[in-house]
């Protein structure tokens, strides 16, 4: 019997509304968030590739907005879309990326360059 019932749960996702696979997925229902990623995957993507113009990084980012939405979903009060406010999430996550690749990039050399204006140590002279 219990075989039964998850076919039929399984052939009914394909079926939910995205209101009712969001409060499935807030009631910790694998299958609702399944429901909301298939709906939403390829434009959460293609948001990702448009930012960063990059394949790779932008599976990357996605992957990381739907691990922050399954995080995050309980905070989804519904005063929005579900798409407008996965749209912000997934452009925080970017933002977010872009921030820690440029502190990332900044060279060792360049820490090291003493200013213009500052007197450099050589030896144990002043020049």
């Amino acid at each position: 019997m219990k075989s039964s019932l998850g076919s039929l749960k399984a052939s009914t996702t394909s079926e939910l509304s995205e209101n009712e696979a969001v409060r499935l997925a807030q009631e910790g229902d694998s299958e609702g968030f399944e429901h909301l990623y298939q709906l939403h995957s390829r434009r959460v993507y293609g948001l990702c590739l448009r930012m960063v113009k990059n394949p790779i990084e932008a599976e990357d980012l996605t992957q990381d907005a739907f691990l922050q939405t399954f995080r995050k979903i309980q905070t989804f009060r519904g005063d929005s879309l579900f798409s407008t406010w996965l749209y912000r999430l997934t452009v925080n996550i970017v933002l977010m990326g872009f921030r820690k690749r440029k502190h990332s990039e900044i060279s060792v050399d360049e820490t090291l360059k003493p200013n213009d204006d500052s007197q450099a140590l050589c030896g144990n002279q002043w020049v």
